[in-house]
């Protein structure tokens, strides 16, 4: 499967808080919800009111909540919805991060690892200009099942054969199995518990890291 890539190495690239300055999560709720609002889908709305409203009250399992919005999105999917989502999600690209995507563009493989769901996810990586991409699928949400930590890892293996690293891009701690096959991390204004925890780890090893 990597025959004809065997002398290049491997650049991951972390979504959510790396390419992009915001969770593409939040975004796709919030653009969603104004859709509704505007073309009038009431029923939808007050459906998409009580699933959020369950999970603010009551504490609703996180992953068991996203499956049960994506259930509600999927019934009634929207390719022009979905343009324009993939469109405000680029406006959000984290410049600098882009800047060194298109600096190893060419003389490094570039990946997309991401817990983001593919039905947007995929699209923006085309608009990215990257060809390889792990994502959370709606067939695996329906199963409370999302690309995160380790998973990701192991879809890189199973998908495109890839073991080890040169560079690794992300902003969360999530990606330490990744981080643990890569020699060079690039942390990206990570959270102070990231941060941490990202720091001590590589404190106790050779590898290389930086903060952007």
């Amino acid at each position: 499967m990597v025959d004809r890539f065997q002398k290049k190495e491997v650049a991951v690239f972390d979504l959510d808080g790396t390419l992009l300055i915001n969770n593409s999560y939040k975004v796709f709720l919030f653009t969603w919800f104004i859709f509704l609002i505007l073309n009038r889908r009431i029923r939808t709305v007050h459906q998409l009111f009580l699933i959020l409203r369950k999970r603010l009250i009551k504490n609703s399992n996180r992953v068991a909540t996203k499956r049960k919005v994506l259930e509600l999105y999927f019934k009634d999917r929207n390719d022009l919805y979905e343009k324009y989502l993939t469109s405000i999600l680029f406006f959000f690209r984290r410049k600098s991060v882009v800047k060194r995507l298109e600096e190893l563009k060419g003389e490094y493989i570039i990946i997309l690892a991401t817990a983001a769901y593919c039905f947007y996810a995929k699209p923006l990586a085309k608009k990215f200009g990257i060809s390889k991409i792990v994502c959370s699928t709606y067939g695996e949400m329906k199963k409370n099942k999302e690309c995160n930590g380790l998973e990701k890892l192991k879809r890189i293996e199973a998908n495109y054969g890839f073991t080890k690293f040169k560079y690794l891009f992300t902003d969360h701690i999530d990606d330490l199995p990744i981080a643990k096959k890569t020699n060079h991390v690039f942390l990206v204004n990570p959270a102070v518990d990231s941060r941490k925890k990202m720091i001590s780890y590589f404190k106790s090893t050779s590898k290389r890291f930086d903060i952007l």
